[in-house]
């Protein structure tokens, strides 16, 4: 794509609108928008400006903290599922968004170089959630595939 760093201003222009023409619901953040900024951030940064850059870095610390703080516990539980997205897409989406962003995989993080909290007991937090569920819903294996484990088909054990 060659309109990098306008679609990045575009982006950053529309943070505060509610979706569909932002990044918010009525409720405020959710994973899954958050997840699909942070996509299109990491897909944009090699292209980014240094300001855009900084802007972008900040928002994603925003959302890291908004989900640390809103929507994944220290144990990997949700607190608040998306509304209008079933509990295992909401497990997808959130695991998504930090896996994204680098925080169970210091190598991915591309918006900041500094330490983010420890993860461990986030993922496997999740990955014991996500267990409980239908192995067959694909979106299973997809929240997995982002935590690092798939689930056997006939066990439900993690791979």
């Amino acid at each position: 794509m060659r309109w990098w760093p306008q679609l990045i201003d575009t982006l950053v222009a529309i943070k505060d609108k509610r979706y569909p023409q932002g990044w918010l619901e009525p409720s405020g953040m959710t994973d899954h928008n958050n997840y699909d900024v942070v996509e299109l951030f990491f897909r944009g940064w090699p292209h980014m400006e240094p300001r855009q850059r900084k802007i972008a870095g900040a928002a994603v610390g925003e959302m890291l903290d908004w989900c640390l703080k809103n929507s994944v516990d220290k144990n990997g539980k949700l607190m608040n599922p998306d509304q209008g997205d079933p509990i295992p897409d909401s497990y997808y989406f959130a695991a998504a968004f930090l896996d994204t962003i680098g925080f169970f995989e210091r190598s991915k993080q591309f918006w900041t170089a500094k330490t983010l909290p420890d993860a461990t007991a986030i993922k496997s937090g999740m990955i014991t959630q996500l267990k409980t569920f239908n192995p067959y819903y694909t979106v299973v294996d997809d929240a997995l595939a982002r935590l690092g484990g798939r689930l056997h088909p006939w066990t439900n054990a993690v791979l």
